[in-house]
């Protein structure tokens, strides 16, 4: 059994799903903008929980003209007026027209000019983390079908080089480390193993190499081939891989003994996790209880994941409240049934429940704990969460550049607010009795190598996955002993 090294935080989880491709839903329910639906999604870096996607702006590119559309949309969808009253944001619409020659005169003045908001989530994206960003919003890449981790030290840091880029996981050699293989992929049918270190791509040394650069040599475009340079156990191997489209999945779901069901929510992205959740209901309809596991869940769509707490929860209960620059709006239960999806009076409610929480629980899983514990329905087993409640939409812009711009916040369902972000919050935390702290990397990954696979599950390697099932069976005797009554 392979531990878990830090693999869901090589993602870059910045999604969205534009409302003309949903069905309708209702307006009671239905949480939008003008022109898109809005979605919850994280960075592996600087979280980002909620983000929506808006096409290029009309006018045509130029320097000037570029740093004068970034003022525009924060001037008319930044969510604390009062804060651009303060700053007197009509000022600054030409304030630095006189130095802006060159693209990189308009990127510094428009990250100047963000600067002033004094929030971390409102930036600017260059060409390459605009597009990055992109290919996520398809949930699909060209790769090999392995994932790799972001570099820590002893005490949880994360360690960066000179440029303040992150470095890959590697061994003691310095060579990145291979974290998860994921089923049916080009590097499971290489027979590249989690824990094999990468010493070349391409003939070219991965020593040294930032995170970043390390992954953009491995990846590429369907059909395009690379040659690894694999070692394990000392001996080493050359292995040249056909690369294929990659889509990651978002849900397991597993077994585990006395009768406990299992399901990992590894995030919130991509169009088919609601109804990947949805197969686990049914896989799991005969499991006396259930665990759903959010640790290190990132974030996703804000639409799946509405969908997937509505199918633990009963009609008309509050999901989360939304709070935008003009208003509140409650989001209820009934998604679930608008959108087609079966109402699950049975196999997803009344089963005792534990969620799987830590501080790597961000967005989008705090929005699915939060409608969860707020309404009765599940307790919550691990530690404190992340704590993200703003909201960013992504703005499309010329020349191929792009923006995030928090737009609102949301609280849960008892309008508890779990925070901005900023480590000063009370997230979301488990009741002391079910508070289990963990190191980096301790608990069993019941996604790598097992997925899909039979194998016994060892609960005493995860003390928080132990209390948890301890938790539900316990919840399952006192429903036992009620109903006896």
């Amino acid at each position: 059994m392979t531990t878990k090294l830090q693999w869901t935080l090589r993602f870059i989880l910045v999604l969205a799903f534009l409302l003309t491709s949903l069905p309708s839903a209702r307006a009671d329910t239905t949480v939008v903008t003008s022109d898109a639906t809005i979605v919850v999604t994280s960075d592996s870096r600087i979280p980002l929980p909620i983000a929506t996607i808006f096409g290029v702006p009309t006018e045509p590119f130029s320097p000037v003209g570029l740093y004068h559309q970034v003022w525009q949309v924060v001037k008319e969808k930044y969510f604390d007026t009062a804060k651009l009253e303060k700053l007197q944001w009509n000022s600054l619409e030409h304030a630095y027209d006189e130095q802006i020659k060159t693209e990189a005169d308009a990127e510094a003045a428009i990250k100047t000019l963000l600067a002033k908001l004094g929030d971390r989530y409102t930036r600017f994206l260059g060409r390459r983390s605009a597009a990055e960003q992109d290919t996520q919003l398809e949930g699909k890449f060209g790769g090999i079908g392995a994932s790799f981790g972001y570099a820590y030290s002893k005490e949880g840091q994360w360690i960066k080089n000179a440029k303040d880029e992150h470095m890959p996981f590697a061994d003691e050699n310095g060579y990145p480390v291979v974290a998860t293989v994921y089923l049916n992929t080009p590097a499971e049918k290489a027979g590249i193993l989690p824990g094999d270190a990468v010493v070349s791509i391409d003939g070219r040394t991965s020593k040294g190499l930032s995170f970043d650069d390390f992954v953009d040599s491995v990846k590429g475009d369907p059909k395009t081939q690379v040659k690894l340079e694999i070692l394990r156990n000392g001996k080493s191997m050359t292995l040249t891989i056909t690369r294929e489209e990659i889509e990651i999945p978002n849900v397991v779901v597993r077994k585990l003994p006395n009768n406990i069901g299992y399901i990992r929510i590894v995030s919130f992205m991509g169009g088919k996790t609601r109804s990947q959740l949805l197969d686990a209901l049914w896989d799991l309809k005969d499991a006396d209880s259930l665990i759903i596991d959010l640790r290190d869940n990132p974030g996703g769509l804000m639409l799946p994941t509405i969908n997937m707490a509505a199918f633990c929860l009963d009609a008309n209960q509050k999901i989360m409240i939304w709070r935008y620059r003009n208003g509140n709006q409650i989001v209820r239960q009934d998604y679930d049934r608008a959108l087609g999806y079966p109402n699950f009076s049975n196999e997803g409610k009344r089963k005792p429940m534990a969620l799987l929480v830590n501080e790597g629980s961000a967005s989008a899983s705090e929005i699915f704990a939060g409608a969860l514990v707020d309404n009765g329905r599940a307790v919550l087993v691990g530690t404190r969460t992340y704590g993200k409640g703003l909201v960013q939409i992504v703005q499309h812009l010329p020349g191929g550049y792009a923006c995030d711009i928090t737009i609102a916040g949301w609280n849960t369902p008892k309008d508890y607010s779990v925070g901005n972000g900023d480590g000063k919050n009370s997230a979301l935390a488990p009741t002391p009795e079910r508070t289990v702290t963990l190191n980096k990397g301790q608990y069993i990954d019941l996604v790598n190598d097992v997925v899909g696979k039979d194998s016994e599950v060892d609960l005493k390697n995860d003390p928080q996955l132990l209390r948890a099932t301890e938790v539900v069976q316990a919840m399952k005797s006192n429903s036992n002993d009620a109903a006896a009554k």
